[in-house]
């Protein structure tokens, strides 16, 4: 979904890097992926579409 609006965005395997693992459990409380961290707003085991209506609401995007 973030492909299809160019938004930019680091994706980090947690289950291979025990250093991101960490890192998102300290940020989100939690140990479910995914996990987003927008610029320091954290949306933890969301999906798609709940990435898509936090963004709208942000004014980040508008649709296709």
């Amino acid at each position: 979904m973030l492909l299809e609006y160019g938004i930019p965005f680091e994706e980090r395997n947690v289950s291979e890097n025990r250093e991101f693992m960490i890192e998102m459990v300290e940020k989100s409380g939690q140990t479910f992926a995914p996990t987003f961290d927008i610029d320091g707003e954290v949306l933890a085991d969301v999906g798609a579409d709940e990435v898509e209506a936090y963004l709208k609401e942000k004014g980040v995007i508008k649709g296709l």
